[in-house]
């Protein structure tokens, strides 16, 4: 090789490491959420309330079915138009008790007409006539955070988690829901359950299944593997020594 051919040779692979350096160094461009960016749209929350007696425990495979039956399916439907969506499950002893709600980034149009549909679904009409639910509330978030991907994130994380925390719990809501349905599918009846009673009753089972999936597989299905996308770096865990999973 001539010297002036291995003189270009160099400065074209020096060019190239310059420009590979430059793209990796350099602050990239403001995004937005990806193939979630919607114009206009904002989060909601559609609480579904159930009812609790609190001298007893909550009717968590009550969340199941409706998880199932109603709000799942309905997230399927409208899955190309919902940026991000999740699920959030709670019963404490205050004003909100027990609920199961769906959280949806959409387009304001889209979230009124979930809401909507959630609130005159038969089976939901039908749970709430028969004294299992207290009714289904649509609540919309703060201005300054309806519109952003971090809206319903927990504001005291810091803002990387708040912006990347909703693709997480999406997906962890996604496995929760096809775990429903993939342990009602092997415990499914031989013909559709008749009534209601029959339904809940079946749901109790179902739920009983998907708990102990949890705890008996959850350490290493769900821990371990995402504590090893972290690098197995130990966690701080409230009052206990930091551990790896």
């Amino acid at each position: 090789m001539s010297a002036t051919v291995f003189k270009r040779c160099a400065a074209a692979l020096t060019a190239v490491v310059a420009l590979a350096g430059c793209g990796s160094l350099q602050p990239q461009p403001e995004r937005g959420p990806g193939p979630t960016a919607i114009a206009g749209a904002t989060w909601q929350r559609v609480r579904i309330h159930i009812r609790w007696n609190r001298a007893e425990q909550p009717n968590w495979h009550l969340d199941a079915l409706l998880a199932h039956r109603v709000a799942g399916p309905l997230v399927e439907r409208e899955r190309a138009a919902i940026g991000l969506w999740r699920f959030h499950r709670r019963a404490a002893d205050d004003a909100a008790g027990h609920s199961l709600s769906l959280l949806t980034y959409a387009s304001p149009a889209l979230n009124a007409s979930l809401c909507r549909t959630l609130r005159t679904d038969p089976l939901v009409i039908e749970m709430t006539q028969a004294g299992l639910l207290d009714g289904v509330e649509c609540e919309g978030f703060a201005a300054e955070r309806e519109r952003l991907v971090e809206g319903s994130s927990d504001p005291r994380w810091s803002p990387e988690l708040q912006r990347a925390w909703p693709y997480y719990i999406m997906g962890v809501s996604e496995m929760w829901l096809r775990l429903i349905d993939e342990h009602a599918r092997a415990a499914a009846p031989q013909e559709e359950a008749p009534d209601l009673g029959r339904t809940v009753a079946f749901y109790r089972q179902v739920d009983q299944a998907v708990t102990r999936t949890w705890q008996k597989e959850g350490e290493h299905a769900f821990l371990h593997h995402l504590n090893a996308l972290f690098g197995y770096q130990p966690i701080d865990l409230q009052g206990e020594e930091p551990r790896r999973f």
